[in-house]
């Protein structure tokens, strides 16, 4: 073989490797890219399955942005209302419509406080069975809202020395080591 040859089989032997890795490249890139297409599509259709596929016969969580919208807009109504004799069943109703229709948001977590609070305050003759009925409920409803710890001690505040159920609370809250050393001891 002469020097010409070899120089022309070298040089074709170099385009082949060439063309070779840049076909392999060209894979490797639409691998790669058929990769990241496929996480990309996963990571949007699973919140999607999720969001449709979550909750039985109850709410599913895909409404309570929509929930929390609906209560704001009650509560929007429900402070626009003056704290007056003439509008203290319009504004329990609105709590308690806060409560029923958006269970599971924090809003009708709120509306719980704010009724039991407008049952103390706003009537002339506080109603007291009446708030600690809808604290009692909170607690029922709600055992692991960050609020708990709250209405256990309104309640707590709220139950006569003399009620049986005040023993039991006092316990809870005094046995929570969540709470500061300092909030437990002072319980009385």
């Amino acid at each position: 073989m002469n020097h010409s040859n070899i120089n022309f089989l070298l040089e074709s032997e170099t385009r082949t490797r060439t063309r070779n890795h840049r076909s392999i490249r060209k894979r490797k890139r639409k691998n790669h890219a058929l990769k990241y297409f496929a996480v990309l599509v996963l990571m949007l259709a699973v919140p999607v399955w999720l969001l449709t596929n979550s909750g039985s016969g109850s709410q599913a969580s895909a409404n309570i942005p929509e929930l929390e919208q609906n209560a704001q807009s009650m509560r929007v109504e429900f402070d626009r209302l003056k704290d007056t004799d003439e509008n203290l069943q319009e504004r329990e109703k609105i709590l308690k419509s806060i409560i029923t229709n958006s269970r599971g948001t924090e809003e009708a977590e709120l509306a719980y406080w704010d009724l039991s609070d407008l049952y103390l305050d706003s009537y002339q003759e506080p109603k007291t069975d009446l708030a600690i009925a809808t604290l009692e409920e909170f607690l029922k409803n709600y055992p692991d809202s960050n609020w708990t710890t709250h209405f256990k001690l309104k309640l707590l505040d709220l139950y006569g020395n003399d009620n049986p159920k005040r023993a039991s609370l006092k316990e809870q809250l005094t046995n929570d080591k969540s709470l500061p050393s300092s909030l437990r001891s002072s319980i009385n």
